[in-house]
């Protein structure tokens, strides 16, 4: 990679300052010098003031000669010394920078500087074409600019080492990852048991009931955002979401695959997950349950204020029950898109802070990792399906379809940001639900329930401290060997990456469509 060389620009690099047609010049002018004394004792006519008078002249011209030469050796050595700029950067739409470390520059065959580091942070990179530009940019991430190459260069050959050992140090934080991630959501499907049993017993029947007993902790402009076609969207997109999850861990990282399969499937290797399919319903179920919708208590309305922000959620429900399945996907401009335009709708200043979030250059190295971002979004999937409907609509009424969404919308920008900004979500949370809790009368009838919420209301808290370790990984890829690239001097080598999308594959058959789940799953309640 590479472009047009530049000449006729450059520094003097030390211990080469003088070019080899320098030495000869000088060697001349001392020849000449010594021809011209003897010529003058050998003449002894001349008149002393007449040969005082040339030699001062040809001291003089030999001077100036002598100048003149030496100018043009130093023009001759600025225009010889060479210089090359590295770029690394992602192909996405912002141009993510890539850290690197570990470094190598070899020039014409020989080592020229080790252990270099690209320059962090999120600023985009240029291209630069003149020294001049490359000099005026060394700030900017992912880029190194080396002024001084020595004057024969040609060849520039980058290598990047990474650090020797260092797959074993992330295979070691990926698994103590997973271990944080699998102890959460065993707690969440431990402590949603009762909730659960209702669904598994009443299905979306237990949505009468539940409306009641939790609209009363919802704001009564919220009243007409829900119906019972957002709840069906919702547990399909889920259940979607679940099995290609599943399958793309299964098909890029199997040892992370292995460790998870043992309780979530059944012998023949389907998902037996409990499911939030809602199965078609009757014309009398379904107007039982619209007639329960029209029910919400109006006397909480310190709440209003979530009006407009829950219409905009709602609005784009399907885009961010989408999330999950760019990042498994590895759609990173369909990631960065949603974050221009769907999150920027929503809340400007959170979309900003994850597009200029310092740690989004080791995010996007966890997003191109298959052990890491299938685990985290495999375990986020499972840890929302295990959350039954019946748990929303007793604590929030028709206010748990945005709470639902509202969490996985806050789960899937955790990762995004590596936390940044979580404890103010956590703490938003924990009030929120809080304040259900102490107006949702029934649902201290259902077994557990004190324990699912309490459990509930950890859960972005524990992500967040899982997310520490999320930065570790990210932190440790960037010391991982990248490859060897040439090109000529006087140039910038523009390093980019591409991001290509994984293949979705049944986990049985290996054809181009999702893994059936098990028809006969159920959940052994203990």
């Amino acid at each position: 990679m590479g472009g047009i060389i530049i000449s006729g620009n450059g520094t003097v690099l030390i211990g080469d300052a003088a070019p080899i047609t320098s030495a000869p010049a000088k060697m001349a002018t001392s020849s000449a010098s010594g021809s011209t004394k003897m010529a003058a004792i050998a003449i002894p006519s001349i008149k002393s003031d007449n040969l005082s008078a040339n030699t001062i002249a040809e001291d003089s011209a030999r001077t100036e000669a002598q100048n003149s030469v030496g100018q043009c050796a130093e023009d001759e050595v600025k225009q010889e010394i060479k210089w090359i700029k590295l770029r690394a950067c992602h192909r996405d739409l912002w141009d993510t920078p890539i850290y690197a470390e570990g470094v190598e520059i070899m020039v014409d065959g020989d080592t020229f500087k080790k252990d270099i580091n690209l320059e962090k942070g999120v600023s985009k990179s240029s291209y630069s074409s003149s020294r001049d530009d490359a000099a005026n940019t060394t700030h900017e991430a992912g880029t190194y600019y080396i002024p001084d190459l020595p004057p024969s260069a040609s060849k520039v050959v980058v290598i990047v080492n990474g650090q020797s050992g260092i797959e074993q140090q992330i295979q070691a934080e990926v698994a103590s990852l997973q271990a944080d991630m699998d102890g959460l959501y065993r707690d969440v499907v431990d402590s949603m048991t009762g909730f659960q049993e209702l669904w598994d017993e009443r299905g979306v029947l237990s949505f009468v009931d539940g409306i009641e007993a939790g609209g009363e902790a919802w704001a009564s402009d919220t009243k007409d955002l829900f119906d019972l076609e957002t709840w069906e969207n919702i547990g399909n997109i889920l259940d979607s979401a679940l099995d290609e999850s599943v399958d793309f861990l299964h098909n890029y990282a199997k040892d992370r695959f292995d460790d998870l399969n043992e309780y979530i499937l059944d012998s023949e290797g389907r998902l037996q997950t409990p499911s939030w399919l809602l199965n078609k319903l009757s014309a009398d179920i379904r107007q039982e349950i619209l007639n329960a919708n029209g029910y919400i208590d109006d006397k909480f309305d310190d709440l209003s204020d979530l009006g407009e922000k829950t219409a905009i959620i709602i609005k784009y429900q399907k885009e961010i029950l989408n999330l999950p399945n760019l990042i498994t996907s590895r759609d990173i401009d369909g990631i960065e898109r949603f974050i221009d335009t769907v999150l920027f709708d929503i809340d400007p200043d959170w979309s900003k802070e994850v597009k200029e979030n310092e740690n989004y250059p080791i995010i996007m190295q966890l997003l191109q990792d298959h052990n890491v971002s299938l685990t985290y979004i495999a375990y986020i999937d499972l840890i929302i399906e295990g959350i039954p409907p019946s748990f929303y609509v007793y604590y929030a009424g028709k206010g748990g379809a945005y709470i639902c969404i509202e969490l996985i919308l806050t789960l899937i920008l955790s990762f995004l940001t590596l936390g940044v900004g979580a404890a103010a979500q956590a703490a938003n949370w924990s009030a929120k639900f809080s304040r259900m809790a102490t107006t949702a009368s029934k649902v201290k009838s259902i077994p557990n329930s004190a324990r699912a919420l309490n459990v509930f209301i950890s859960i972005i808290e524990a992500i967040n401290k899982s997310n520490k370790k999320l930065k570790n990984v990210g932190v440790l890829m960037a010391k991982r060997p990248i490859g060897k690239f040439t090109s000529p001097s006087d140039d910038t080598l523009d390093i980019r990456k591409d991001n290509i999308k994984r293949d979705k594959h049944c986990r049985l058959c290996q054809a181009d469509h999702a893994t059936p789940r098990s028809l006969m799953g159920e959940v052994n309640y203990v």
